[in-house]
């Protein structure tokens, strides 16, 4: 997946980017399946006084599948083409922040909308999902 011109210049002027459709339905509902078995055992984390969000460290080593996802050609040729072609997995993690959760951590992270942004306004008007920030 290549990226255009205008998506790198986004990048580098917005600090995100939209790609699109890059998983098939089938992959993001293995996705959604195993994100849900993961949050099962999370924590719940914030900021004081704020709503709070469930939280999971490492996915890669708690589910083969979410480590396939995570090292997926689709998205490392992204952020090789965006930060560097040695790139390496450090963190991954699973977040569910819902409207009014918030955290003062700066990251670059690549995220998948589990669902369609379009339907949720508090999606749609909060962080752009599906975008690399």
């Amino acid at each position: 997946m290549g990226l255009t011109e205008q998506q790198r210049r986004d990048f580098e002027t917005k600090g995100w980017i939209v790609l699109g459709a890059v998983f098939e339905e089938e992959e993001l509902d293995e996705m959604r399946r195993e994100y849900d078995r993961i949050l099962e055992k999370s924590m719940s984390i914030g900021e004081q006084g704020k709503r709070p969000f469930l939280y999971s460290p490492l996915l890669h080593l708690q589910s083969k599948a979410m480590c396939r996802y995570a090292c997926d050609h689709r998205l490392l040729e992204v952020a090789m083409e965006l930060v560097a072609p040695d790139i390496r997995l450090y963190w991954d993690q699973a977040v569910n922040k819902p409207a009014g959760a918030t955290s003062n951590v700066k990251s670059m992270s690549i995220w998948i909308a589990s669902s369609d942004p379009s339907v949720n306004d508090e999606v749609t008007n909060g962080a752009q999902p599906s975008a690399t920030a």
